[in-house]
Parts: structure tokens; sequence; C-alpha cells
């Protein structure tokens, strides 16, 4: 799912996908360790935005790593502008016309798989029992 961040009133801060592709989450996982659950399912962007709510959330002590993520994550952050007049929009990746379809989706979780040229056969094929269980 592709996000374009208008208001950010629709959009979840930790989880969405919306910087630059990405979420926080895959960001700067050491960060999303450090952030109670409520607040990762339940902040919108455009909470998170305001006032620097997100940085609220982080607690606990920060290890090296969640450090050098925090920097990475922070003009980031800050370079998203919002506005309000616009609402956010989510598009989806396997669909031409960017709407949610079952059939695409379905057909993504296949792409990239190769064929096995006998498996038609293979699984048609007849093998008799030797042994029988259960009576």
């Amino acid at each position: 799912m592709k996000i374009r961040i208008g208001s950010g009133e629709r959009s979840i801060f930790w989880e969405d996908p919306w910087i630059e592709g990405l979420s926080v989450a895959c960001l700067a996982p050491a960060i999303l360790e450090l952030v109670r659950p409520g607040p990762i399912r339940t902040r919108t962007v455009q909470q998170g935005l305001t006032d620097a709510a997100w940085v609220r959330d982080i607690t606990g002590t920060l290890t090296v790593d969640a450090v050098v993520q925090f920097l990475r994550l922070w003009p980031l952050v800050q370079a998203v502008h919002l506005d309000a007049s616009v609402t956010d929009s989510f598009t989806w990746k396997f669909s031409a016309s960017g709407e949610f379809a079952t059939k695409p989706t379905y057909l993504a979780c296949f792409a990239g798989r190769t064929a096995i040229p006998a498996a038609k056969e293979l699984w048609s094929s007849y093998a008799p029992r030797k042994h029988q269980f259960f009576g």
C-alpha cells in the first residue's frame, strides 16, 4: 500500500508506510521496541507531528542502535508537511486502478514463483498402499 499524506488524520504514525513508502517500524525497529503498544496502534501522523508528540511515545533506555535510528528518523519526520485541506490517500499497489481487490492481491502472493514442469503428473500419480492402517 502506498500512502500520500494530506492532513495525517487517517494514517497511523508508527505502522503505516508514510515516510517515502516505508513505515517508522521498518525505518527504526529499535525505537519501536521502546514505544508502548497503545500509541503504536492509535497515534495518527497528525497527532505524532503536532509538537513532536511521537518523541514522548518513546520510553525506556535508549540503546546505541536506538539513538542512531532516532537521528536518522528525525529529519525524515521533520520534512513531512501536513495539509489540513487534503485527506490522506491510500493506493493499493497490486492493482492497476489503485483500489483494493482480492484477485490481484491473491496473484501477488505467487509473484516470482517457479513452476515445476511435472507437478501435475506428480500429484495425479497413483501409488498402491502396501500397508493398511487402522483396520
